[in-house]
């Protein structure tokens, strides 16, 4: 059976999650502050009188719930003052600084700038003709200042609010005032993205520069229609996206290999993290990287190091700091949810696939542990999968197998190479031969497995249906393993 005694560690999960509960139950509608207040002072008046703890647990419980909301509304309310103080509506001059990449679109390029006043973040749909600007350059924007709509069935509204942006511009006029006008550390971190970046493309050619750039950097938007299609028939595109599964996959290469030579597991493990650190800076160090980085430091700590205290608590305190920081990322960015979810799917579901796969046995490239790695992370957002991208790829499971054994030795060899090439372009050249040809593999299995005619359906409306059905199987699944799992499980 399912042990869950009311101990400190459990009354920690408790609170945290009715508190994120409230939050989520906030970006769905809004609560009245007077019913808030009502509530509240009811809540603190019944908890003077009560003595049972099982009742003063659910009492505290459904105040940590109200707060939660009350945090999300107040939070909301301060993001959009700015724009309320501010006749925004009409043709404006306004004068900012670049806050981010430049996001080549379709037909369009998207600039973030933060505005000199109102001190707030504004979109720019550029032409393509504005392709040249960097992070940190100031610059003023002639155009009409509009409210962010919806369109296409798509959420763009609450998409952009999670960044703190609630109004656009459609290709004004931009004129450069100066450069490096930025935040000086953010600034040269983005130089060393960019020539990590530039590094990649002399290295390698064309196809394998861009998957590794995707793979290390995230960066997807050099892919062609018809290799994003592939990668979404074969279920393979939460390969280039930067999330806690993919930071696992990197520590836990490196991690192993460490131990294949040798190191004890604690200087193994430290090396890892130094190792992820500098990822980190070379990726740019934006907030999805540093989240994803948290979260699979986390999933490490609870699946391979196996520390005493809760590595479940540690997965829930992670995501209560981030959304402390930005409330609104618990329903409106896709990023966070999988990451949060594939992490908790490692730490919880780890152990049953483990012991199928028996990954305590050598295994080829490790093949055993990647392959439980792999499935426990995406039975958890399997969910997800289906109600953002409505498809079910029938060919996942045989694509991932072939590929996640490979992917983690042409990260590790990608990234080691492309350092070094920084020293010796020669050297860099030669380093990079095995993984472009793990690369060339790659992406031979993607398009083969992507290519076939039946290698996924396209759920349309049904999808809904679909994601409610998902989630019924991953808790009656989660069930289980809880079950099988006893007091041996995560939260220990």
């Amino acid at each position: 059976m399912i042990n869950f005694k009311i101990n400190t560690p459990n009354i920690f999960l408790i609170l945290t999650l009715s508190f994120l509960g409230g939050v989520l139950m906030a970006t769905f509608f809004f609560i009245p502050w007077i019913w808030i207040i009502f509530i509240s002072s009811s809540i603190v008046g019944f908890l003077i009188f009560t003595k049972d703890k099982m009742i003063l647990l659910a009492t505290i419980s459904f105040l940590a719930l109200i707060l939660g909301a009350s945090y999300y509304q107040i939070d909301d309310n301060l993001s959009r003052k700015g724009w309320a103080d501010f006749n925004n509506d009409g043709e404006k001059e306004l004068i900012g600084i670049i806050i981010g990449d430049i996001e080549r679109k379709d037909f369009s390029n998207w600039i973030k700038v933060r505005l000199e006043s109102p001190s707030q973040k504004i979109l720019l749909k550029a032409s393509k003709e504005y392709r040249d600007f960097q992070y940190g350059d100031k610059i003023k924007i002639t155009g009409e200042v509009e409210e962010v709509e919806n369109f296409d069935n798509f959420d763009f509204k609450n998409y952009l609010a999670k960044e703190r942006i609630f109004r656009l511009m459609n290709y004004p006029q931009i004129f450069l005032l100066e450069k490096n006008q930025g935040n000086i550390l953010k600034g040269f971190l983005m130089k060393i993205k960019y020539s990590f970046s530039e590094n990649i493309n002399r290295l390698l050619p064309n196809k394998e520069a861009n998957l590794l750039n995707g793979l290390i950097l995230g960066e997807k938007s050099d892919f062609s229609d018809d290799f994003k299609e592939k990668m979404n028939n074969s279920g393979t595109s939460h390969l280039v996206a930067l999330s806690g599964f993919n930071i696992t996959i990197i520590i836990g290469a490196v991690l192993s290999f460490l131990l294949f030579i040798g190191l004890s597991r604690n200087y193994s493990f430290w090396i890892s993290i130094l190792f992820i650190s500098l990822f980190v800076i070379i990726t740019g160090a934006s907030l999805s990287i540093i989240r994803a980085a948290v979260m699979g430091v986390m999933a490490i700590l609870a699946v391979k190091l196996g520390w005493k205290y809760s590595p479940r608590n540690s997965l829930f305190l992670a995501g209560l700091i981030m959304v402390l920081f930005n409330p609104k990322i618990i329903r409106f960015d896709v990023g966070f949810q999988l990451s949060f979810l594939a992490t908790t799917g490692l730490v919880y579901f780890t152990p049953f696939f483990g012991k199928i796969f028996r990954t305590s046995k050598q295994s080829f490239l490790n093949w055993r542990e990647n392959i439980s790695l792999t499935l426990s992370a995406q039975v958890a957002v399997l969910p997800l999968l289906i109600i953002y991208f409505g498809r079910i790829s029938l060919i996942s499971p045989i694509s991932n197998i072939l590929i996640l054994t490979i992917v983690p030795l042409a990260m590790f060899l990608g990234f080691l190479a492309v350092i070094i090439g920084f020293i010796s372009s020669i050297i860099g050249t030669i380093l990079i031969l095995p993984s472009y040809f793990l690369l060339k593999y790659i992406i031979w299995v993607i398009e083969i497995s992507g290519g076939l005619g039946i290698s996924s359906i396209d759920l349309g409306d049904y999808r809904e249906i679909f994601f409610w059905l998902a989630i019924s199987l991953v808790l009656f699944f989660s069930f289980f393993v809880l079950k099988r799992g006893g007091d041996n499980g995560p939260e220990r």
